[in-house]
């Protein structure tokens, strides 16, 4: 799990069901959540971080069925702007 600076928003992994999931608190201290990213191909989400307004997520899949591991870079919308190949390095957590 990721937490926004002012811990009022996090983005939590659910890796199995390939999606990220971002929890809001409201004005009136009541956490709201939905589906900021949803994934296909690979298990999914394995851990998430945030530099410079960029969200970065490490995609998990198995060795021996997948070659290289994959980061996806998001922006505050969840839509991907970048990726990153990692050789030879499926199981990122």
């Amino acid at each position: 799990m990721f937490p926004s600076q002012n811990y009022k928003m996090f983005y939590l992994c659910e890796t199995m069901e390939n999606r990220i999931i971002r929890i809001v608190q409201d004005d009136m201290g009541r956490y709201r959540s939905s589906v900021f990213w949803q994934g296909s191909g690979r298990m999914g989400p394995s851990s998430i971080e945030s530099r410079n307004s960029i969200i970065y997520v490490a995609l998990y899949d198995l060795k021996t069925h997948a070659k290289d591991g994959v980061i996806i870079m998001l922006n505050s919308d969840g839509v991907e702007t970048g990726k990153i190949i990692i050789p030879n390095a499926p199981e990122i957590v």
